[in-house]
Formats: C-alpha cells, sequence, structure tokens
C-alpha cells in the first residue's frame, strides 16, 4: 500500500512539472469543445465526428506520450534505478505509471462525453470503452519507453507511433486505401464504437474499411491490439530490463 502511494504521490508531481505532457490531456477536449461551439445545429452529426475524433487523438496521444516520457526519464535520471533498488518491483512500477495514466484519462473523457451531449446513461459505456484504448495506448508507451535509451531518442519513436494513432481515423473516413490499414488500428475501433454508442448506428462513413463497424468488432480489435502491445513491451523488457 505504501510503495503504491508512494509512486502515485511521485507521478503526481511529475504529471505537473512536465507540462508538454499535461497539455495532452487537456488540448484535445479544449480544441473539441471550441470547435464544436461554433458549429451551427445543422450540423450535428459533423459536431459529434469532430468531438470523436478529438476523442481518438487524445488516447493515441495522452497516455501513450505519458507512459513513454515517464518511463524513458526515469531511466535517464536513473531515479528508476534508485526505486528498484528501493524495493519497489518492476510490475509495481510499471502498474503504477498505466494506471495513473488511466486515470489522468477519465476527466478528458467525461469532457468528451459532455461536449457531444450524450445522456447519462450511455456515459459510463462511452468512458468504459474509451479507457479500453487508453489502456492500449499505455501499454504502447510503455513499450517505447523500455526500448528507448534517453527522453530524446524516446521522442522519436513515439512521435511517429502516435502521429498514426491519432490522425488515421479521421483520414480513413475520407480514404478507402487508408481505410484498409486503419480499421486494424485500435483508435478508428475505439472512434468506432463511441459513434455506435451516441448514435445508435455506425456513421455514414464508416464502413468504407474491410471490417464490419460494430460494437463486437471494436472490442476484438481493441483486445488484440493490447494483447500484442503486451506481449511487444513482454520481449523489450526482456532484452532490455527496465533499469538499464
Amino acid at each position: 500500500m505504501r510503495v503504491t502511494q508512494a509512486l502515485f504521490i511521485k507521478q503526481l508531481k511529475d504529471f505537473t512539472k512536465n507540462m508538454s505532457v499535461t497539455i495532452m490531456f487537456v488540448m484535445f477536449p479544449v480544441l473539441s469543445f471550441l470547435m464544436t461551439s461554433f458549429m451551427p445545429e445543422t450540423m450535428a452529426d459533423d459536431a459529434i465526428f469532430q468531438n470523436l475524433n478529438f476523442a481518438a487523438m487524445f488516447m493515441g496521444m495522452g497516455p501513450l506520450v505519458y507512459v513513454a516520457n515517464t518511463i524513458a526519464e526515469d531511466k535517464e535520471h536513473k531515479s528508476l534505478r534508485f526505486l528498484i533498488m528501493a524495493g519497489v518491483k518492476s510490475a509495481q512500477y510499471l502498474a503504477g505509471i498505466i494506471i495513473f495514466a488511466v486515470l489522468m484519462s477519465i476527466p478528458g473523457l467525461l469532457a468528451f462525453a459532455l461536449i457531444g451531449g450524450l445522456e447519462m446513461q450511455q456515459v459510463p459505456l462511452f468512458v468504459g470503452v474509451g479507457l479500453l484504448g487508453c489502456i492500449a495506448s499505455s501499454l504502447l508507451g510503455a513499450t517505447v519507453g523500455v526500448f528507448a535509451k534517453n527522453v530524446q531518442q524516446c521522442a522519436a519513436y513515439y512521435t511517429p507511433l502516435m502521429m498514426v494513432m491519432s490522425f488515421m481515423p479521421m483520414m480513413a473516413f475520407f480514404n478507402d486505401t487508408v481505410a484498409v490499414v486503419a480499421d486494424f488500428v485500435f483508435t478508428r475501433q475505439i472512434m468506432l464504437a463511441l459513434l455506435d454508442i451516441q448514435i445508435g448506428i455506425p456513421y455514414e462513413l464508416a464502413n468504407i474499411g474491410p471490417l464490419p463497424s460494430d460494437m463486437s468488432t471494436a472490442m476484438i480489435v481493441v483486445g488484440v491490439s493490447a494483447a500484442v502491445f503486451a506481449i511487444l513491451f513482454g520481449v523489450v523488457y526482456k532484452k532490455k530490463g527496465l533499469a538499464k
């Protein structure tokens, strides 16, 4: 219990100090609010689409960057080695970071739900599905953080990944070729699942990819993605270790 509490306090302090990472959890809900606020009522469906597009960006960037950057920074500054020497197990450290990233994602997901005008009974499912995407994103970030030697190298690794995870869902709606690949990207499937929760039917451009646009397909893709990221992390961790 003390280890968990100490790790949480540490992550909270680091989170508030690192503004470049903190802003990732604030920027997208704010941008969504500003953009949708200026859209007329006749563009209600487009406003829903834009809000969920920003939600996909939020999941594709925020947790991934936070977890990757935190691990790489702790490795570079040798604080991770100190924590392990102090008795903090690797599993506790990683679980603490991922849990913190997920908790910090909840306010943003709630904001997207409110901006989208969801009914109260829809909000728990909306947030729950969104958190699955945040968990997958965090696992990918952990892999990048362990693989990188320092923060600078870590940024070089996660930048193209977060661009793919964040922008491919939107691009897939307008390009059939991109949709063929994007349908297997977890952020697009999360976006389709959130669309299904909000409007009850697939968005008019959702069926341009090879996979069916429904909740079960989305959850399978997200689950498989999370499993692949977890396996990939295990391979990288076995090779690199946390404190190396």
